[in-house]
């Protein structure tokens, strides 16, 4: 160890993790478009963003298959193709349809690390909300990611070296 910067010691490469469940810089950028031009788009971007978001679940977030909530999410797609792009409000201010960018904000929300117990639709338990008798079961080979706020630092930790 000698001869190293701390940086470089606190952290072992570990191999065969390829982890990086963020969105991209083209799906951030949607998400934080005005939605005048959300609503003039013909390409239909908020439907790319739920693509992307259904990738990054089905490749690293096995957990989710409890209760379902990974099919869920992927079932959900063809109606989430029919939504309008912002929420439905009736006359007197009452929530009537639910619309793509506020359901794109409700999933991440629930996919979230501090995660809320989200409904992104009328249907079963809300999305991030784990329950079960005899806890929950993970792979052996699942590994724990700290992340510093800012994320310029990662720290990766296999479970079963805990």
């Amino acid at each position: 160890m000698e001869g190293k910067r701390g940086s470089e010691c606190l952290l072992k490469p570990v191999s065969n993790i390829d982890f990086n469940p963020v969105l991209s810089d083209a799906s951030m950028k949607t998400l934080s478009t005005r939605i005048v031009d959300l609503k003039k788009a013909k390409d239909e971007p908020l439907v790319r963003v739920y693509q992307e978001i259904l990738e990054v679940v089905n490749k690293h977030f096995t957990l989710f298959d409890d209760k379902g909530f990974r099919a869920n999410l992927n079932n959900f797609y063809e109606k989430f193709k029919t939504l309008p792009v912002t929420n439905v409000y009736s006359d007197t201010g009452k929530l009537v349809q639910r619309g793509q960018r506020e359901t794109l904000n409700a999933i991440l929300r629930g996919l979230h690390a501090n995660m809320d117990a989200i409904k992104y639709t009328d249907k079963g338990t809300p999305l991030g909300k784990f329950q079960t008798l005899h806890g929950i079961q993970l792979a052996e080979g699942s590994v724990i990611q700290y992340t510093s706020p800012a994320g310029l630092k990662v720290k990766i930790v296999k479970l079963r070296d805990l």
